[in-house]
């Protein structure tokens, strides 16, 4: 699995999740993560585009981390690109856990940032 991280000029935060996602490359995802989510506070969240177009199977290892990753309130809103129909009942399932309605779902990059950048 490999995983493509770039920061946008517009503070948004772009991840692309490519191949399989097991316990190696969640743990190489997260510590690539991690910068970004420590330079962010509550007041400050960092907001995620995440590209799961190319993605496989998400272990049970990856589908916990990102769990526990979405229950920290340093975390806005994460927008998914390309979810595959596993994905969606994963995001659902993610965001009954957390408690948390930060996640969506878009076909395209620009649906994806207007609703990032939308305040309500």
């Amino acid at each position: 699995m490999a995983h493509e991280i770039d920061m946008g000029l517009d503070g948004i935060l772009r991840t692309r999740l490519i191949g399989e996602l097991d316990r190696i490359a969640m743990d190489a995802l997260l510590k690539d993560l991690q910068p970004y989510f420590e330079a962010a506070t509550e007041n400050a969240q960092l907001n995620l585009i995440m590209d799961s177009s190319q993605v496989g199977k998400l272990s049970s290892y990856a589908r916990k981390r990102f769990t526990l990753m979405n229950q920290d309130t340093r975390i806005g809103k994460i927008a998914i690109l390309g979810a595959s129909r596993s994905m969606r009942v994963f995001i659902g399932f993610v965001s009954k856990a957390t408690l948390r309605d930060n996640i969506q779902m878009f076909d395209r990059d620009d649906q994806a940032i207007n609703w990032i950048k939308d305040k309500r």
